[in-house]
């Protein structure tokens, strides 16, 4: 199983990134830690699901 975590700051500024890491890696879990938003926000990357 191919996990990836990032513990990231203002994730909402870098989907290039993560669609980029997502798409080289294809892990099965994406975990992402210190995400800072006042309001909710949502990140779609396909084939996966978001549980906040």
């Amino acid at each position: 199983m191919r996990i990836l975590s990032w513990n990231v700051n203002g994730l909402q500024a870098r989907p290039d990134a993560v669609n980029r890491l997502v798409a080289e890696l294809q892990p099965e879990l994406i975990c992402f830690q210190k995400v800072r938003k006042k309001d909710a926000f949502l990140i779609c990357i396909d084939g996966y699901v978001l549980n906040i």
